[in-house]
């Protein structure tokens, strides 16, 4: 199965500010093996005090695309997220 990359123009903020839409990076995906990984993870990170930017639900990037998206403590984009076509290959 063939991985989607996009390219975009670059955005600017303040020099030194992150800013996922300037050249660079914009998020990191990590695959885990289950929805149910997805979901205690979610709980995991609301118990933690994480700001989550969307809760675990399906997109329709893939079929059963089923990710949550979240920020690390420097603002960085994390996602995990789990593809039953993928986890299965």
């Amino acid at each position: 199965m063939a991985r989607r990359s996009r390219i975009s123009p670059a955005r600017g903020r303040a020099p030194g500010e992150y800013d996922r839409y300037r050249v660079g990076l914009h998020h990191i995906a990590f695959e885990v093996e289950s929805r149910a990984v997805v979901d205690e993870r979610h709980a995991w990170l609301r118990s933690a005090g994480a700001e989550i930017e969307s809760p675990p639900q399906e997109y329709a990037y893939l079929p059963g695309y089923y990710a949550v998206f979240f920020y690390d403590p420097d603002g960085i984009k994390l996602e995990l997220v789990h593809v039953p076509a993928l986890a299965a290959a």
